[in-house]
């Protein structure tokens, strides 16, 4: 089908929006706790894939860091909120892919800790939240796969269930 001309045409890039608290639903099925602001992963065209933030106007949408020095970006994943912060899993192109946070700022955006030292990086998944804690699976180097949490001091294995090989945990 062929469109001869275009009716109406309705522009909502500056009509701000009033976004009440509400849960939304990642890409990769996981539940994000917002106040107003979403937080999501976008590219740009310039600076590959990075974590962005918006209350719903275009004023108000911006990238939060371009943390990766690599052309294709941090491709940040497994956002979750606990405590004030954002957490996610990104790859700055020089530790591999760590857990991440935010704050919503530029300079509250860190990462946490480099778990697996080097380039691979831990590779953390399925983050949730239980108990009031973070946890999540993630790859030491050592004992392969296994499950995690944050505590007060930083990220700790919570447990090691098969020795030497990973045990996989997943589905949280």
């Amino acid at each position: 089908p062929f469109v001869d001309r275009v009716a109406y045409r309705h522009n909502l890039k500056e009509i701000p929006l009033d976004v009440p608290s509400q849960v939304c639903i990642t890409r990769d099925n996981t539940q994000l706790q917002v106040d107003g602001i979403l937080y999501f992963q976008a590219d740009d065209g310039t600076n590959g894939r990075e974590l962005w933030r918006s209350d719903g106007t275009e004023a108000g949408t911006w990238m939060l860091k371009d943390l990766s020095s690599a052309s294709g970006g941090s491709e940040p994943s497994y956002l979750v909120t606990l405590g004030g912060f954002v957490y996610f899993a990104a790859n700055d192109g020089v530790a591999g892919t760590e857990l991440w946070r935010t704050d919503g700022t530029v300079d509250g955006t860190t990462r946490v800790a480099d778990i697996r030292r080097g380039a691979l990086g831990s590779s953390p998944q399925g983050l949730a939240v239980f108990g009031g804690k973070l946890n999540f699976t993630g790859d030491d180097g050592s004992t392969g796969r296994e499950l995690w949490g944050l505590e007060g001091s930083g990220p700790l294995r919570i447990t090691n269930l098969w020795g030497s090989s990973s045990s996989f945990p997943e589905d949280m």
